[in-house]
């Protein structure tokens, strides 16, 4: 049986590949690259987040707080070297980019937030 940590991933890539064949079949290979390439940044932090997340929880609640703290704080850089990276080192189109990137990123963290809700709230018990 898939663990629900790889069942998210292999949900979570298999969206990602099926905007990109939309985005393949209706633009040109210039904008599905650039929004490819913004939408994978949140998607791959998303899912090492998650793996790290569940395996914290499971293994010491008294620090999980301070463990979603570094988290944030370690997924923020990361954001700001990707998408610098992304937009100087490989002169991307900046909209197409941007669009993939914010979409991405407002939905992996949506969807994060929903997660993070189901793993606390399963594991509270009622005394």
């Amino acid at each position: 049986m898939i663990g629900s940590c790889h069942k998210h991933a292999w949900i979570s890539a298999i969206s990602f590949i099926t905007t990109v064949a939309i985005l393949a079949a209706t633009s040109g290979w210039g904008i599905v690259l650039a929004c490819a390439s913004g939408m994978l940044g949140p998607v791959l932090a998303w899912n090492v987040d998650w793996v790290l997340t569940k395996r914290a929880y499971r293994k010491d609640l008294n620090h999980f707080t301070a463990f979603r703290v570094k988290a944030f704080a370690s997924k923020m850089v990361f954001f700001g070297i990707y998408v610098t990276g992304m937009l100087s080192l490989l002169q991307l189109s900046t909209m197409p980019f941007v669009i993939g990137f914010t979409s991405s990123f407002i939905a992996v963290f949506i969807t994060e937030a929903y997660m993070l809700k189901r793993l606390v709230d399963n594991n509270i018990k009622v005394t």
